[in-house]
């Protein structure tokens, strides 16, 4: 079966336009269907069976190359003939490709979509503000965060742990790491809903226009009164000349996307795992050491972003006996890569002590997740605070698993579950 030219939701291509890759008489694979969003990883399994890049059509009708093995994708990740910026895509300027959530992020410049030298000052920048020690000092807030989410669940016997538990903690978290006032937080998770999870365009650009006039706002008070967060670090290198008033307000946004989805997702997708791994479970409550082997474990068997954002071949590029042609469109499949037998044994099954470790959930390179430290950091406060605090936590009956519908993405839509009711703390402890 050859794939015919023009778009897989049957628009027609651009004259003397053939979109996407080549690839023979190899079909396209599909990664815009139910069928994936529900069992992902049996898709994977048999598109890392047939080959290490394999043509796929993406949410939005997207043609593009799906890296599916652990060493290539490793490989890429790190692959300097493999632009982030837009103008490298084909398909993109023949217009062929949809608005969708991820290709908004590609094509708007930001810290995600550039290429060095302009990707090097920014993340220098990044990582200034973004340092170690403002990180640490988060500790205490998280485990405050995480206890007063606990003390209005536990009350209750039930609840739904994405909405109540997950979903509140990076957001209050990177809310506080940036200034956002209070009553301005709604507005983010309206605007990373709108760009993760296929919102119309319009919906999109509404969304996009608010995120915009609320950082000006958050950008206006940390101006006039500066302080130790994030934003007024990103402020005085603005004034230093480092950074343009625009590329401040664009490091503001991807932070803000990534910091959010990702750790909810982390969370989320870690009391899954656990709660159908119980063995797991008493091991980690048993020797809290090994939370951080729980993560690692999560981020390898289920990882939060299961593929990533999108790479441009800046020149023909053999992967796996296949042609990357120059101008084609590459995505890693990050979950894939993680399940991978030729770099982990029993790569299906969930084993918080494997000795095998190095998944690719957080990149690889100069792309390498700047944020994973503090997703680490969450994460391993959250968990040991939940089930220490709701021992006999179990899933609701007759809850099944739904996942939001995204190709990048991979997070529960909810969670919901049943415990003992316990009391809530007296208020002077949860100030504590």
């Amino acid at each position: 079966m050859t794939p015919r030219p023009g778009r897989a939701d049957g628009c027609p291509a651009a004259a003397g336009q053939v979109p996407g890759p080549q690839a023979g008489d190899a079909p396209y694979a599909r990664l815009d269907t139910e069928e994936f969003t529900a069992t992902p990883h049996a898709v994977f399994e048999a598109l890392r069976a047939e080959a290490a890049a394999v043509p796929v059509v993406v949410r939005g009708g997207i043609h593009a190359w799906l890296i599916t093995r652990y060493d290539e994708a490793r490989a890429v990740l790190a692959d300097d003939r493999m632009a982030k910026d837009v103008r490298h895509w084909r398909d993109f300027h023949a217009g062929l490709v949809p608005f969708t959530g991820d290709v908004a992020v590609a094509a708007r410049r930001n810290i995600l979509s550039s290429d060095p030298p302009d990707h090097t000052r920014l993340r220098e920048v990044l990582l200034s503000a973004f340092s170690p020690r403002r990180i640490e000092l988060l500790r205490a807030q998280i485990a405050r965060i995480a206890g007063d989410l606990l003390d209005r669940i536990a009350p209750r016997g039930r609840a739904d742990l994405v909405a109540e538990f997950a979903l509140p903690i990076p957001m209050t978290v990177i809310c506080e790491l940036f200034g956002v006032p209070a009553d301005d937080r709604p507005g983010i998770r309206t605007w990373t809903e709108a760009l993760f999870h296929g919102a119309a365009m319009e919906r999109m650009a509404q969304a996009s226009n608010e995120i915009d006039a609320l950082l000006a706002r958050v950008v206006e008070i940390r101006r006039a009164d500066p302080g130790d967060d994030f934003t007024s670090a990103l402020i005085v290198a603005c004034d230093a000349g480092r950074i343009s008033s625009e590329e401040l307000a664009s490091l503001l946004r991807a932070m803000l996307a990534g910091g959010n989805e990702t750790t909810a997702n982390l969370i989320g997708n870690a009391i899954s795992a656990l709660l159908q791994h119980p063995e797991a479970l008493k091991l980690a409550v048993g020797e809290p050491r090994r939370w951080p082997q729980v993560i690692d474990e999560v981020l390898r068997w289920d990882a939060p972003i299961q593929n990533s954002l999108w790479r441009f071949a800046t020149e023909d590029v053999e992967i796996g006996g296949r042609l990357i042609r120059r101008g084609d469109a590459v995505i890693v499949a990050l979950s894939c890569a993680n399940r991978d037998e030729r770099a982990f044994a029993h790569a299906a099954a969930f084993d918080i002590a494997r000795a095998d470790r190095g998944h690719v959930s957080f990149g690889r390179g100069r792309h390498y997740c700047v944020g994973a430290t503090l997703a680490r950091l969450e994460a391993q406060i959250a968990l040991p605070a939940l089930f220490e605090r709701l021992p006999d936590l179990r899933p609701a009956p007759g809850a099944a698993l739904r996942y939001r519908q995204s190709t990048m993405s991979r997070g529960l839509i909810s969670l919901p579950v049943q415990f003992a009711a316990t009391p809530g703390r007296p208020a002077a402890t949860c100030a504590s």
